[in-house]
């Protein structure tokens, strides 16, 4: 979507921040493989300051298809009480 957009500025920078994004989930994958929160045995604020990032993977036209641990937490985030989605968010 935002290729489409043609702008130049935007242009100039999309596909290194593609390249910081799938190192950023790469990141999250790793350690999700082995743990089911990012920091501690249990959700921490790490969990909120994360998520969105990768709750937004449409609006930014990420496939989350290669990170299933990534795509597991977000569903364990989802589920934990008083959880609130905001417009955009996948699911």
């Amino acid at each position: 979507r935002y290729r489409e957009r043609n702008e130049p500025l935007v242009l100039t920078h999309l596909d290194r921040a593609l390249a910081l994004s799938a190192r950023g989930l790469a990141t999250m994958e790793r350690r999700l493989t082995t743990s089911d929160w990012l920091a501690l045995d249990r959700p921490t604020i790490a969990e909120m300051a994360c998520f969105t990032y990768p709750a937004l993977h449409r609006e930014a036209e990420i496939d989350l298809a290669p990170y299933p641990a990534v795509r597991a937490w977000m569903g364990r985030v989802r589920a934990l009480p008083g959880f609130m989605s905001m417009p955009g968010m996948d699911g």
